[in-house]
């Protein structure tokens, strides 16, 4: 997949393009099918480094910092973008369909493909509330947890989102209305 700077061809990747971040140096850092990172200079479109990762993950989300990334399958890994390296890897009991950090990276909520989610400590490897939070039937197609940390949105394949607060781990209600599949959700900042 190419891309194009004012119509002039600059950056290049090799698969698919998965998920793209700006680091807060403005490096522009991309995951790529199947499981290359890159890191580019986003003034020039010049590549500075690459790591191979996993073909095997089928997910990739990067934190809101772009220090680490996230991937999806049947764990959850965690991933230090600017050495590749794998900082830790958590089992699940079911296949990861959605994952969204938290604002400081140092949770993380995973949607899964039997209608669960579960909200992590990243570091300490555990998963909060001590239970995956159910409430829907089908899997979870996206998540955002939103800019003060305090707030879950998951979108399902039956076309709701789910409101949950995360400091008790409770359900707060839904959002219904949407016809057709909900890929993606983010919170206005404010």
């Amino acid at each position: 997949m190419a891309f194009e700077w004012f119509g002039e061809p600059q950056f290049h990747s090799d698969g698919d393009l998965l998920q793209l971040a700006f680091a807060a140096d403005g490096a522009l850092w991309t995951v790529e099918d199947p499981g290359i990172l890159r890191s580019w200079d986003a003034r020039t479109g010049r590549q500075r480094e690459w790591h191979a990762l996993s073909d095997l993950e089928t997910l990739w989300t990067f934190s809101p910092d772009a220090r680490v990334l996230a991937s999806g399958s049947d764990d959850l890994t965690i991933w230090d973008t600017s050495s590749g390296q794998a900082l830790t890897s958590i089992p699940q009991k079911s296949w990861v369909t959605a994952v969204a950090f938290a604002r400081d990276s140092s949770f993380v909520a995973t949607g899964h493909d039997d209608g669960s989610i579960s909200y992590w400590d990243a570091a300490g490897h555990h998963r909060l509330f001590g239970k995956a939070l159910r409430h829907h039937k089908q899997p979870i197609s996206a998540l955002a947890v939103s800019p003060d940390g305090k707030l879950l949105a998951a979108a399902c394949e039956d076309r709701t989102i789910s409101v949950w607060d995360l400091t008790a781990g409770s359900h707060l209600g839904d959002l219904v209305g949407h016809t057709d599949r909900i890929p993606a959700l983010a919170w206005d900042p404010s």
